[in-house]
């Protein structure tokens, strides 16, 4: 199963009470479960990518999580819209890529454009 969460700068977004940096949408049928642990993850990524230099339009991740016992994939795309925003867009999949790399290995990776 596929999920996705995209985030940015809002007025207000999906999950109650929030604001600011926080989830716009996401998948419908995700488990409510996974969408906070998830979205601290972009959040994190975010505050990264704001002390790399020089600053970086985009920045990609892939690495492994478990949430509630259940594996994840974890794709990141982010794009710095302005000085102080960004749009995150990830993608999580349930299960093992049987890939040879552990989660030191999958580390953000910055890409100048």
């Amino acid at each position: 199963m596929l999920y996705e969460i995209v985030s940015t700068q809002a007025d207000r977004g999906v999950l109650r009470g929030t604001s600011g940096f926080c989830p716009v949408a996401v998948t419908e049928d995700i488990p409510k479960a996974f969408v906070k642990p998830l979205f601290s993850i972009a959040r994190r990524q975010v505050k990264e990518a704001d002390g790399l230099r020089p600053k970086s339009k985009y920045f990609y991740s892939h690495f492994p999580f478990s949430v509630d016992g259940k594996k994840l994939q974890i794709l990141t795309r982010g794009t710095r819209l302005s000085k102080n925003n960004y749009l995150v867009h990830q993608m999580y999949a349930l299960g093992e890529t049987g890939g040879r790399r552990n989660s030191r290995d999958l580390r953000s990776k910055n890409v100048a454009k």
